[in-house]
């Protein structure tokens, strides 16, 4: 199973064409409804004002966390190839999730550019968990808004 499956499925979002509310599920290739237009805008205005999704001062935090950190010789664990994680407050089963995540990646990728890219891919989970509603505080910071 691929990664986007399982994070898909850990998140609460339904792989492919499947969506969690069932007002779409009976014809996911049709054209969307004005209701769904609208539900779409409403969700990009909310992600629009949410100061707390990408903003620089949390990536900077992440890059402050990184500092001293050297790229990771054969470690056991393939999140250390993420650098420091634990602002990001993950929960064990996310940890599970992540570092499976992170192993396919480094099989596709390579550690060099799995290293390399630490500080985008923890912006991209903090912004899936962000948008698929998990409310376990992945990235919470002080200047972040409650959801």
């Amino acid at each position: 199973m691929r990664f986007s499956n399982i994070l898909g499925d850990f998140f609460g979002k339904k792989s492919g064409s499947e969506k969690i509310s069932g007002s779409r599920a009976d014809s996911p290739s049709g054209p969307l409804t004005p209701a769904d237009l609208a539900r779409q805008e409403k969700l990009r205005q909310s992600a629009a004002s949410h100061h707390g999704i990408l903003n620089e001062e949390f990536a900077k935090t992440l890059e402050r966390a990184d500092e001293g950190l050297k790229f990771p010789e054969a470690p056991d664990d393939p999140l250390a190839y993420l650098g420091n994680i634990e602002l990001l407050g993950l929960s064990s089963e996310e940890r599970k999730v992540v570092r499976e995540w992170t192993r396919e990646l480094l099989e596709e990728k390579g550690a060099h550019a799995v290293w390399n890219s630490r500080l985008r891919l923890k912006l991209e989970l903090r912004y899936l968990a962000t948008e698929s509603g998990l409310h376990k505080g992945i990235g919470r910071f002080p200047g972040d808004r409650a959801r």
